[in-house]
C-alpha cells in the first residue's frame, strides 16, 4: 500500500488498464487467482484517482471487479469496493458540480447486486426498490417510464430499469417466497415490466438484458404451467442464447435453466438429470452452489 502511495497519478494503472486485465485473468479464465488481486486495486485506486474520476465511464470496470470479488467469495472486499464506489458518487458530483441523480441510480443498483451475493434478500429488494422510485421520477411518472419500457428504445431511463429489475427480481424471488400478498404487490408488478422490455422479436440492446433475461425466465418458470407461460419461456430460451455473456462462468450456468425447465414440465426424471450435469458445471463455482443449496433449489438427489 504505501508504494501505491507514493507513485504519481501517471505512473497509476488506469481504470480501464485493470478492466482489460480482468477480462483476461477473470473472464477469459487465464488467472482466477491473479484477478481477485486485480479486483482487489480497485478500491485503493478510487482514492489515489478521485480527481479524475468519470462516474459514468468508470461504473462499468468497478461493477466488473466487484463481480469478481464476491463470486470468489471475497465478499468483505466486495463489499468495501461498493461502499466506496457509493461514496465516490457523492463526493465526485459535489466536487464536478455535475447531478448526480444517474449515478446514485447505478450505485443503489450496484449495491443490491451485491446484497443478494450476501444473501440478505430484504436489503438488496430495498436497494432495487429505492432505484425504480427514482427511475421513475426521471421518466416523469409511472405512465411514461412504462411507455418507455414497451417502446424498447435504448435510453438512460430503460437501461437503468432494466439492472435494477435484473436484481430486484431474484431477490424478490427469495424475500417473498412466503409473503403471497408481497409477491403480487411487488415481484409480480416487476415481472410485468420485465415483460414490456422483453415483448418483441429479439432482446433490446441493454447492458443488462442477459441479466433480466435469465432472471426473468426462471421467475416465470416457478409458476404453474399454461399455454402462455410456456411461450414466453421459448421466447426467453432463444433470447438467452443470443445475450448469455460467452464468457467460462457465463455457459457454466446455462444447465441451471434445464433444471428449471424440466421443473416447470413436471418431468422430475430430466430435472434431477438436468441437476446433477448442472451440479458438475459449478464445480469451480462455490458461489452459486451454496446460495441455491441455502435456497432449497437442488432437487434432493444433488444434495444427497
Amino acid at each position: 500500500m504505501p508504494q501505491v502511495m507514493d507513485q504519481s497519478l501517471s505512473e497509476l494503472p488506469s481504470f480501464d488498464k485493470l478492466d482489460k486485465r480482468l477480462t483476461r485473468e477473470w473472464d477469459i479464465g487465464a488467472s482466477p487467482a491473479r484477478a481477485v488481486e486485480t479486483a482487489r486495486q480497485f478500491s485503493n485506486l478510487l482514492l489515489l484517482r478521485a480527481s479524475s474520476i468519470d462516474l459514468a465511464r468508470d461504473l462499468k470496470p468497478v461493477w466488473h471487479a466487484a463481480e469478481v470479488l464476491w463470486d470468489s467469495m471475497e465478499f468483505d472486499d466486495a463489499e468495501i469496493l461498493v461502499t466506496r464506489w457509493r461514496k465516490t458518487v457523492v463526493s465526485v458530483a459535489e466536487r464536478q458540480g455535475i447531478d448526480p441523480t444517474e449515478a446514485r441510480i447505478w450505485s443503489a443498483i450496484l449495491s443490491a447486486e451485491l446484497e443478494h451475493r450476501l444473501r440478505n434478500y430484504g436489503t438488496a429488494v430495498n436497494y432495487a426498490r429505492a432505484a425504480m422510485t427514482e427511475i421513475r421520477t426521471l421518466a416523469g411518472g409511472e405512465k411514461n417510464l412504462r411507455r418507455a419500457l414497451k417502446l424498447g428504445r435504448v435510453t438512460p431511463v430503460t437501461e437503468m430499469h432494466c439492472a435494477a429489475l435484473a436484481i430486484a427480481i431474484p431477490a424478490a424471488r427469495v424475500h417473498f417466497a412466503k409473503r403471497p400478498h408481497l409477491r403480487v404487490q411487488f415481484l409480480d408488478r416487476w415481472i410485468d415490466d420485465a415483460l414490456l422490455i422483453l415483448d418483441r422479436d429479439l432482446p433490446p440492446p441493454l447492458l443488462r438484458v442477459h441479466a433480466l433475461v435469465i432472471q426473468t425466465y426462471y421467475a416465470i418458470a416457478e409458476l404453474s404451467k399454461n399455454d402462455d407461460r410456456v411461450a414466453w419461456l421459448d421466447r426467453l430460451e432463444r433470447f438467452d442464447d443470443l445475450v448469455r455473456p460467452r464468457t467460462l462462468r457465463g455457459q457454466k450456468t446455462k444447465r441451471l435453466r434445464g433444471v428449471a425447465r424440466a421443473r416447470f414440465n413436471g418431468d422430475g426424471e430430466l430435472e434431477r438429470e438436468e441437476a446433477v450435469a448442472a451440479h458438475r458445471d459449478l464445480v469451480d463455482m462455490p458461489r452459486h452452489v451454496k446460495a441455491l443449496t441455502a435456497n432449497g433449489w437442488w432437487p434432493r438427489v444433488v444434495n444427497q
